[in-house]
């Protein structure tokens, strides 16, 4: 007997297929967004900004709560608390043409849907990023700068050590609602500082369960002084800020793709000028100086691992060792050092909210363009 009698499964099936890849391409990438509490559905839930509400306790009277037989006590007050959000559209997704299927033996269409899902959640970490690396509260090293560029990584009380934990954690503790659930984002070389000085404090769970209560977050790896630890490669650092004077500054000088140098995924980079050493780490890319953007998206880090005039070999984060994102002829190129930076929060620091099109938007389904049909597109819709 048949096993298919219709078009119309194969058209689900094929939808169903790419929804799946979207989702793991979603879920392979989520960091700070993971931390994020949904925000409780409303009665009216449209217009252009949501609006989240805590209760405040009421406040212990001892002495007047003592019970009187000639009185009723006099009772308290309820009192809510707002705050709100603007609600902004997001949507991105990419291009595939025909040639592409024609020269490319990766199969493009069965990764585009994975790719654009990466490029969804990426966007929507960003914001979560954006907001917690933007905050009022910040501490540089030890506490004796004042900013980024007064850190340098030779002074050994500008590294992460159990002393930020510890100093962090009584803050935290001391304006915590009662569950103590925080947490820490680190990046690898911050997550070696503590290893260095602290793993003989420190609980690793080897990527093991810790109970229906209580789930492991992505990249989480520990705990130290009841503050969870989660190691990211993608957490924030900006990259070319610190204190140490640059020995080499420079730009990108050829154009995009010479010498198949400067597009993402090469491992090589064209200099305009400077003498790059083996073993050099190197920014590409604008230093952030003010608040996060685009343009500082695309910043990385490449380790030298050959030098040829102004061809610079690399590796870095992108495809296959090489560059994670394309740059352009003019970037600059740095190897002033980087600045680490450690988010430590709680369960409720940030809020998200995202009504009937889900928390990580949604894959619309690919459709094809142009007289000859020969582009698909695949993308996502808000968030």
């Amino acid at each position: 007997m048949p096993i298919q009698t219709s078009t119309a499964g194969a058209t689900s099936g094929n939808l169903v297929q790419n929804e799946k890849r979207y989702r793991d391409g979603v879920r392979a990438v989520r960091l700070y967004d993971q931390l994020a509490s949904t925000m409780q559905e409303m009665f009216e839930p449209k217009g252009s900004t949501a609006t989240a509400f805590w209760f405040s306790p009421l406040l212990p009277r001892p002495d007047t709560a003592i019970g009187n037989e000639n009185a009723d006590f006099d009772p308290q007050t309820f009192r809510d608390i707002a705050q709100s959000m603007t609600k902004a559209y997001y949507a991105d997704g990419l291009k595939l043409h025909d040639l592409v299927r024609l020269k490319n033996s990766l199969n493009p269409d069965q990764v585009a849907a994975q790719l654009v899902g990466q490029l969804a959640m990426n966007t929507i970490d960003a914001l979560a990023r954006r907001k917690a690396t933007e905050g009022a509260l910040v501490q540089y090293g030890d506490g004796t700068v004042t900013g980024r560029s007064s850190l340098v990584k030779s002074t050994a009380a500008h590294h992460l050590s159990l002393a930020n934990f510890i100093r962090v954690r009584s803050i935290m503790g001391s304006v915590d609602n009662g569950d103590e659930k925080f947490f820490a984002i680190l990046d690898p070389w911050q997550y070696e500082d503590l290893l260095q000085t602290t793993a003989g404090g420190m609980l690793q769970y080897g990527g093991t369960g810790k109970g229906a209560d209580e789930a492991i977050y992505n990249y989480e790896v520990g705990k130290l002084a009841g503050v969870r630890i989660i190691v990211a490669p993608q957490a924030k650092a900006f990259y070319g800020t610190g204190g140490t004077a640059a020995t080499v500054s420079t730009s990108i000088a050829a154009s995009q793709g010479a010498n198949g140098s400067n597009l993402a995924g090469a491992r090589t980079i064209e200099i305009a000028s400077g003498s790059p050493t083996v073993g050099m780490w190197l920014t590409v890319g604008s230093p952030q100086t003010g608040a996060e953007s685009d343009a500082y998206i695309k910043t990385e880090v490449v380790f030298v691992t050959g030098v040829s005039g102004t061809t610079i070999s690399v590796t870095g984060k992108g495809a296959a060792g090489g560059l994670l994102y394309d740059h352009a002829v003019g970037e600059p190129i740095t190897n002033k050092e980087t600045v680490h930076c450690a988010v430590f929060g709680h369960s409720q620091s940030l809020a998200v909210s995202f009504e009937e099109y889900g928390r990580f938007g949604k894959l619309i389904t690919p459709f094809q363009d142009g007289n000859a049909k020969q582009w698909t597109t695949y993308s996502f819709s808000p968030n």
